[in-house]
This record gives C-alpha cells, structure tokens and sequence, in this order.
C-alpha cells in the first residue's frame, strides 16, 4: 500500500495515495477516498451532516443523516433518518422538477404559485391543492389497485371514461347527503344496499328502485324543450280506481303499471265489442220496424 503524501502545491492542499481522513476519539467520522471519489461523513457514533450556505452565511440546504434539527435558514433539507425531503419555506416555496431524457421537465411538484412548465405530463399545485396529468400529446390516468397490484378504479383522460371493479371485485359508486346518509347507490355486484337509500341501480338484476326512506320515487323523462311528456309515479291500491263490482283490497300495495295498462286494454276492447254488438242489434231492429 502506497503511503499518502501530502504537500501544497499552487495554494491547493494535494494528496497522493487512498485519501483523508478525520478521526474521533480514534475512530473514523470522516472519510475522503480519491481513488473511488467518494466522501463519507458519519459513523461511529456521529452522524453526518451537510450544510451549503448562501451569499449571506445562511445554510439553505441541509442534508442531515441524523435526527436534526434542521437549519432554521434552511429551503432544502434531507432528513436521511426519516426518508424525508422538504423543500421550501423562509419566503420559498418548494419545487420539484423530473425530466426526460431531452431534458425536459415532465413532472413538476409545486407548493407555490408557479409557473409552470411548457412540457408538462404531470403538474402537482400544491398551493391549490389540484393534481393535473396528461396534456403534452400524452393522455392522463389514474390507477387504484388493492393489495395484490390488480386495477379496481380506472380514471382515463384520453376515453374520457371512469372505470370501477372488475378484477373479483364489483364496482360501486355512492352519493351521500349533507348528513352522510347515503342515498344514491349505483352497484355493479349483487349489494347489500343501505338502509337510507332513496335511488338503488341493480346492475347485476338490472333494476332501478326509486324511492322509500320517506319519499317518493318518480321517473321523469323530457322532451328536447324540457317538458315532462312521461311521468312514472308512485301509485297505490288506495289511489288506483276500481272497476264498478270490482272487489277492493283492504291493503295498500304498489300498483303494476305495465299490468294495470294491459288490463284496461282488455276492458276497453271488450267494451268496444259490446258497443259493437249493440249496434248490430239495433240496426236489425229498426231494419224490421214498419
């Protein structure tokens, strides 16, 4: 092993061999290896620490592999005992910026006003709180997956579409009032539903339930001038009219309106064939009168 030599040389400090290093109470804190072109600060008890300083002697960025605490100056600081980095503060806001390899930016991470960049995929506002993907001939998604990396929620940008289950999983989407009582419920699977419903989508039976929870369900179709021409209402036993002679139930049950239209069909059609009847009849009585 070459012996290190150390010597001054144009008002620099030159070092032949492996490197420098500094030592405390005996043992190594920090180590500088030319050969590899590395610095190690740390160790041994001690932890390291980097501070860079602007114009004014404040340390503005502080990589700090300990438990701090950080600069109070600082606008950049790395916490390697934590895994964190932040960014901003003292009259900054942070940014983070990831380019491709063109060296544009593509994804900018901003806690402050902006701007932002021309070639932006993924824009993060910190200071709106909104998330922006896409643009820059590149569509936005977002992907939700459970536990086991499957897709369960699909929000894509460029078919405009919202995609939930599948994968073993159906989807759902629930609306809830101001009491957080859900009342809308539009569910691919086979439920359950809520007790506080008013609007339940059955998509595995394909049925549509409107109503309960002390209101009334109506469907409402419009025309093109947004005039109700169709209105399917609740209607009851006790609101339907009875046919003269027609036994009445002492019970109130929903009305089948598909079944009550094809019933009053037949009526009439029967009623028709009696009118008919009837004027064949009378016709043959005034054809024999005098």
């Amino acid at each position: 092993m070459a012996t290190s030599d150390v010597r001054l040389t144009d008002n620099y400090v030159v070092v032949e061999g492996r490197g420098l290093r500094a030592h405390k109470n005996g043992k190594v804190t920090i180590e500088l290896l030319a050969e590899l072109a590395n610095l190690s600060l740390g160790g041994n008890e001690t932890d390291g620490d980097v501070f860079l300083f602007d114009e004014e002697g404040r340390p503005r960025i502080h990589l700090d592999a300990g438990k701090g605490p950080a600069s109070p100056d600082c606008t950049v600081y790395l916490d390697g005992q934590s895994g964190n980095l932040r960014l901003g503060g003292n009259e900054t806001n942070g940014d983070a910026f990831l380019c491709n390899e063109e060296g544009k930016a593509r994804i900018h991470l901003n806690a402050g006003e902006g701007p932002i960049s021309p070639d932006l995929t993924v824009y993060l506002d910190g200071r709106w709180g909104n998330l922006e993907l896409g643009g820059n001939d590149t569509d936005g998604d977002v992907l939700l997956r459970n536990e086991e990396g499957k897709t369960r929620i699909h929000l894509d940008a460029g078919l405009g579409n919202l995609t939930l289950g599948g994968n073993q999983s159906d989807g759902d989407v629930f609306l809830l009032d101001e009491e957080g009582k859900t009342r809308i419920h539009l569910d691919a699977g086979k439920g359950p539903t809520s007790p506080d419903l008013t609007v339940y989508l059955d998509g595995q039976s394909g049925n549509l339930r409107l109503g309960g929870n002390e209101t009334d369900g109506e469907l409402m179709l419009r025309d093109g001038g947004g005039v109700d021409t169709i209105i399917l209402s609740t209607l009851l036993d006790e609101d339907w009219p009875v046919w003269p002679g027609a036994a009445t139930g002492t019970t109130v049950q929903p009305v089948d309106l598909v079944n009550e239209t094809l019933r009053l069909k037949k009526e009439l059609l029967r009623a028709l064939e009696t009118i008919v009847d009837l004027q064949t009849r009378v016709a043959t009585l005034e054809a024999g009168l005098p």
